[in-house]
């Protein structure tokens, strides 16, 4: 069973785990954590969208990445992901039990002020 201190060990980029930087919104720093990338959806994988729930999407430029439960930021839709230098936003959350959780990365672009704002009460 994988406990606390074995999280380091689990995702250690010298291993199978990569170094991920997250960049939470409203915090100076960015907070630094393990992660590993899981495998990739293939192209025909049509699923529902966690966000509108109003149809279905198909994103090939997707890339989940799995990460502790506990490092989830409770802002994480507004959080920006940095891998290997690259910037990500979270896209969609997946469960993968009670200890880790997949974010489904897509590819950061800046929003302004009044993004998506017509969708919000």
């Amino acid at each position: 069973m994988i406990g606390d201190d074995d999280w380091d060990t689990f995702f250690d980029p010298d291993e199978l785990g990569v170094l991920v930087e997250l960049h939470v919104p409203n915090e100076p720093t960015p907070r630094e954590i393990g992660g590993m990338w899981s495998k990739p959806a293939g192209r025909e994988t049509v699923r529902r969208a966690y966000t509108s729930g109003a149809g279905l999407r198909v994103a090939p430029d997707e890339k989940p990445l799995q990460i502790a439960e506990r490092d989830l930021p409770a802002d994480w839709r507004e959080t920006r992901v940095v891998v290997d230098g690259i910037e990500y936003a979270i896209g969609d959350l997946v469960s993968l039990g009670r200890l880790r959780v997949e974010l489904i990365l897509t590819p950061w672009q800046q929003r302004s002020d009044t993004h998506g704002s017509w969708l919000r009460p």
